[in-house]
């Protein structure tokens, strides 16, 4: 003889909020007959408890060009400023902000590296890298310098000139970094600085264009200065959502 399998009882549900992560805070919109003990339920999710899913999904994806933080580092008499995390297949095009870096030594230029191991090294090698800078100054016009030859991007030497360590200035810049993780194309960096002079009288500002001649993909950059440390500031790194 078979046991006869106990009623089904179907509850209808209403998501109200996604209260932590997965979890979800829901109210009953009521079931189809009441349940006793032994009773089995499976519950339906009405359509506005889909719509508020679909809300909460839809709120917690970044808008196209819209820009997500992924790395920052805020130095300390620090040697280094290394970003080994926030290179992903995610994105395709990163904005790194420089927010006031100082150096700690006086006459010294901030530097750029890319590493292809994940920052276990850092590519020093002459003719790997290129760049090239236009700047301008109050009442001294405009000047062109660069390199094809480099073993480091120079961020700062715009004219050939180095920078200040007065904390009242600090070097502000913003770039765009595209394709890092490219192995078709080479990686380029282009945006613009803005740097005290070394005797702290003159203000220079400029645009750098910056390129990783290589078509290994890269997964890490660092900033250093030419010598000594960096004593303060912040570097962030944002990815650009598609």
């Amino acid at each position: 003889m078979t046991a006869a399998l106990p009623s089904t009882v179907k509850a209808l549900l209403h998501v109200t909020s996604v209260t932590s992560g997965t979890v979800l805070a829901v109210t009953s919109e009521g079931t189809d007959n009441n349940a006793v003990d032994g009773d089995f339920v499976y519950q339906v999710l009405s359509s506005r408890a889909i719509d508020a899913i679909k809300t909460d999904i839809l709120a917690s994806v970044p808008a196209s060009g819209a820009l997500v933080l992924l790395e920052q580092h805020t130095a300390s008499s620090s040697a280094t400023l290394d970003f080994t995390s926030c290179i992903t297949s995610t994105y395709d095009e990163y904005q790194i902000e420089i927010v006031n870096i100082v150096p700690a030594t006086n006459s010294v230029n901030l530097y750029m590296r890319m590493a292809t191991d994940g920052g276990s090294t850092y590519d020093t090698t002459s003719g790997h890298y290129l760049w090239e800078g236009v700047s301008w100054r109050a009442g001294a016009g405009t000047n062109v310098s660069g390199s094809i030859t480099d073993g480091q991007i120079n961020i700062t030497s715009l004219n050939g000139l180095t920078i200040g360590n007065d904390s009242k200035w600090g070097v502000m810049g913003s770039f765009k970094y595209y394709s890092p993780l490219s192995t078709s194309v080479y990686k380029q960096l282009l945006g613009q600085i803005g740097n005290i002079y070394t005797d702290n009288t003159l203000y220079i500002n400029g645009q750098v264009h910056g390129e990783y001649i290589s078509l290994t993909a890269t997964n890490a950059f660092r900033f250093l200065m030419s010598s000594g440390n960096i004593a303060s500031g912040t570097i962030r790194c944002y990815g650009i959502a598609k």
